[in-house]
């Protein structure tokens, strides 16, 4: 080699390298996705003006939900609308909108053993509590009600409460606490849903 070419040679060989390329931009940030809240309870309200439709969990938490007519309601395994459903039915599965509480889907079960409301009655004058009698304390002046999918739910019984037995073959008469049993069909009528305002009872099928 000459020395003209070991020169070049060396002149190449400290030239600094070329500046690797700019790494590539990270790619756009991900769009974030919407979560949805899932939850299920006693239906305890429905408000037919409004939309809404309220839910009582098993720890006793109010969840006030909207549902539109793009909301997808099953009842009995069909499609159903909202004035379809009945006050102690339970929402085996609801997904709604956190943020509006909107209900996506909901899945609603007949209250289980729950005594027959009678036809055409009034909102007003609607059961706020079907089921089956749970349990009583005469001392401590409350009931407790069995409603659909296994939900309990206790009221306070006090010297207002009304408390009546009714029956297909005799009059409807009244009758204190300790004559309630357990598994008796009941109806409760609350205004706050802490203290029972009349309690309307029947015997259980035979």
């Amino acid at each position: 080699m000459t020395r003209a070419a070991a020169l070049a040679l060396c002149a190449v060989l400290a030239a600094p390298a070329a500046a690797a390329p700019a790494p590539a931009k990270k790619a756009a940030a991900r769009r974030p996705v919407s979560r949805l809240n899932t939850t299920s309870g006693t239906i305890v309200k429905i408000e037919l003006g409004q939309g809404h439709v309220t839910l009582r969990d098993g720890a006793g938490h109010l969840e006030d939900l909207a549902a539109t007519k793009a909301s997808r309601l099953i009842r009995l395994g069909r499609r159903a609308r909202l004035k379809d459903l009945r006050v102690g039915d339970y929402a085996t599965k609801a997904v709604y909108e956190p943020g509006t509480k909107r209900v996506l889907r909901m899945t609603v079960a007949p209250a289980a053993k729950a005594a027959p409301a009678a036809k055409d009655r009034d909102d007003a004058g609607r059961a706020d509590a079907q089921g089956e009698v749970a349990g009583t304390d005469v001392i401590g002046g409350s009931i407790s009600v069995r409603m659909g999918g296994g939900a309990t739910m206790s009221f306070k019984v006090g010297d207002a409460t009304k408390i009546v037995r009714e029956a297909p073959d005799a009059p409807t008469r009244a009758i204190p606490l300790e004559a309630v049993k357990v598994g008796d069909a009941v109806e409760v009528r609350t205004k706050d849903w802490k203290t029972a305002d009349e309690i309307h009872v029947r015997s259980p099928a035979k």
